[in-house]
């Protein structure tokens, strides 16, 4: 059994030690559990990296027919699978997406740590399969392993408290706290409700 309560306590303290203000009455997670397979962490790492490719440069057609080859399931959000179509949409909000991707990798151990005081490294490109090269995605996918529950609750909950912090802030208009953008705690926290949530990635909810 998970003890939300010292899950909070401990990721109230993780937040001040980040810098972020801490809010003592946000609710607590509750009955939560990992309910997507390690296949569907890889699937949803590659849609994100051929958008994310193609929203840097990389040609679509080749990204999408690279992605046709390697993922087992289509999990491609309505607005990647136009960008990978047409290069429509806003390129940003699918390059800030590699944070995402960072806290799947490490819900899936392939990335040790997940820190939020600092965004994901320069070289995490090299972690992961070789779109650019037309390399398989097999020594990935073989290697990955979920996680146990508990740590990702862990970091959800985390997450939750942190970008509660960053809400409060711009909705006071004072200065976001921590060290890293916003963005980079907003999409690591989008990419770990997912995997506790039966929601498409699109429908995943993000209030504070």
């Amino acid at each position: 059994m998970i003890d939300y309560s010292d899950v909070r306590k401990k990721s109230l303290a993780a937040a001040k030690q980040l810098g972020y203000p801490v809010n003592g009455a946000l609710p607590l997670l509750d009955q939560l559990a990992v309910v997507r397979t390690a296949d569907e962490v890889v699937d949803r790492i590659l849609a994100m990296l051929c958008t994310a490719a193609s929203a840097y440069g990389f040609d679509n057609q080749k990204a999408t027919a690279w992605l046709g080859r390697e993922a087992k399931v289509d999990l491609l959000t309505d607005a990647e699978r136009g960008h990978l179509r047409t290069k429509a949409g806003d390129r940003r909000s699918f390059t800030i997406q590699i944070e995402g991707m960072w806290a799947l990798a490490w819900s899936i151990h392939s990335v040790p740590t997940l820190d939020f005081g600092e965004p994901c490294p320069q070289d995490f490109v090299t972690r992961l399969p070789d779109l650019k090269g037309n390399g398989s995605s097999r020594e990935f996918r073989d290697t990955a392993n979920v996680r146990q529950a508990s740590e990702i609750i862990s970091a959800c909950d985390l997450a939750y408290c942190l970008h509660w912090a960053i809400r409060d802030a711009q909705l006071r208009n004072v200065k976001v706290p921590g060290k890293v953008e916003d963005y980079v705690v907003v999409e690591r926290r989008r990419a770990l409700e997912w995997l506790l949530a039966d929601e498409p990635w699109e429908g995943i909810s993000l209030d504070t």
